[in-house]
């Protein structure tokens, strides 16, 4: 169904142009990266950047799978009956403008929703950012220098604020997390988040679908298909406060609901809810590259006495709500952790390993505890001022089977920031604090013991 939006053969961008700046001249030339024939559309060029210029839609000789609509909010609406009128399969209107500014945008958005009324055109937007696909399709009129674009990956990010989303990726590309898709859903005005959650339900390069919601176009339709979603959602709802809400309407011109009755909804059927933008990412992350457990017990690992004493207190601690406990390891598991590490090392949960120990010393203890029947979980420290510690420590991670599900954390300076990178290239998920790591088990865990109640039931 929207397969010529994320991957078109041909695109034509109306309002381009050459000007430094507009958003005309960044989304055409962006656009021309891809693999798709891209026709500049605007009646005052005979020329862009060397390619013809056609003063309007129809003067293309091809059928256009996508158009970018890049002009004012003024114009946009009569740009895109031009489009309806000549078969465009996709129209995409980037401008500001509409709803979220009062009852002149709304009669607006009714006049160009009427547009496509019995035809097979499809609007995303307005007022949106439009898609970012790595390697096929960028609509963003975003400086790439200011707002650098993820890797490619296994997240589908899909939201209704085009701000918010650019912010995420522009942290996700710093820690070089990857997205199989971004969305900007805008004004959704015809297309909304329960066509994307549908389509990246049965997209073979998504894992799992990240969302960024304000309200829900239709709540009945989003229960539907959250329910037929094999695939992980991570939500993060905003406008959970009467402040919020109002905040929300003013932004999009749309309502929230109620905060409980959306608790209700994740517990049912399964969504990880996020409260901000980083456990949006971080839990996204961990869905997409552990397999949920449904036990409660976790190994912790580590260098640092301190942290394993930090960690200990998250994991167990009542207040954090986490439902995850300390495992206990088996005799036979800490007699072979004897034989590889120090004789001063403490080898019950957590395992302090001590500021002598070394790569190897890593490799062994990790490979021991991921053979231990009482253990569903490991958390891994990956700390780089031990001596006898290198930057091979990250490959000595990667490189071991995953038995049971691995997180690691690692606490640093640059040395760190490359170390969580190549952790992410290899899909691990790894995080700058020690809390950030077990929130991330903890999110695991909930996730696997969801499905086991759901396999149960369907029993």
């Amino acid at each position: 169904m929207l397969k010529e939006l994320f991957d078109p053969e041909t695109i034509a961008v109306i309002g381009a142009s050459e000007k430094e700046g507009k958003v005309g001249n960044l989304v055409f030339r962006y656009l021309t990266e891809s693999k798709a024939e891209v026709f500049p559309v605007n009646p005052g060029y005979g020329t862009i950047h060397g390619k013809k210029c056609y003063k309007r839609v129809n003067e293309i000789e091809k059928g256009i799978d996508l158009a970018v609509v890049c002009t004012p909010a003024s114009i946009s609406v009569e740009t895109v009956k031009g489009c309806v009128e000549n078969k465009v399969k996709f129209v995409i209107p980037l401008a500001g403008g509409f709803g979220e500014t009062g009852a002149r945008g709304k009669e607006m958005e009714k006049e160009m929703k009427e547009s496509i009324r019995e035809k097979k055109t499809r609007i995303l937007g307005p007022n949106t950012l439009g898609i970012f696909v790595p390697g096929s399709v960028d609509t963003m009129f975003l400086e790439r220098k200011r707002s650098p674009r993820p890797r490619a990956g296994s997240i589908a990010l899909v939201s209704q604020s085009g701000a918010t989303a650019a912010t995420i990726m522009n942290a996700a590309n710093l820690y070089s997390i990857g997205f199989s898709a971004f969305v900007g859903l805008g004004n959704r005005i015809d297309l909304n988040e329960n066509d994307f959650i549908e389509h990246f339900s049965r997209d073979e390069k998504t894992d799992v679908i990240a969302l960024y919601l304000e309200s829900f176009a239709d709540g009945h339709e989003f229960r539907e298909v959250v329910e037929k979603s094999e695939k992980p959602i991570v939500m993060l709802k905003a406008g959970r406060s009467d402040s919020g809400r109002k905040a929300a309407a003013s932004h999009t011109g749309s309502l929230s609901g109620s905060d409980r009755i959306i608790n209700g909804l994740c517990e049912q059927y399964g969504i990880t809810r996020a409260y901000d933008e980083e456990e949006l990412i971080d839990y996204s992350r961990a869905l997409a590259y552990c397999k949920p457990f449904s036990g409660d017990r976790i190994a912790v690992i580590s260098t640092a006495g301190g942290h394993g004493v930090i960690a200990t207190d998250c994991i167990t601690s009542k207040e954090h709500g986490i439902g995850l406990k300390m495992a206990k390891f088996g005799e036979s598991t800490v007699e072979k952790m004897k034989k590889v590490a120090l004789g001063f090392a403490s080898l019950s949960n957590p395992v302090d390993l001590t500021a002598s120990a070394t790569d190897e010393m890593y490799k062994q203890v990790i490979e021991v505890v991921m053979e231990d029947d009482n253990i569903d979980a490991i958390l891994v420290s990956v700390l780089f001022d031990p001596p006898g510690i290198t930057e091979k420590l990250v490959d000595v991670v990667v490189g071991v089977e995953k038995k049971k599900p691995l997180v690691v954390y690692s606490v640093g300076s640059e040395m760190t920031l490359k170390a969580i990178r190549r952790f992410e290239e290899a899909k691990i998920p790894a995080y700058p604090s020690i809390w950030r790591g077990i929130r991330a088990l903890g999110v695991l865990h909930k996730r696997g013991k969801f499905l086991e109640v759901k396999n149960e039931s369907l029993q």
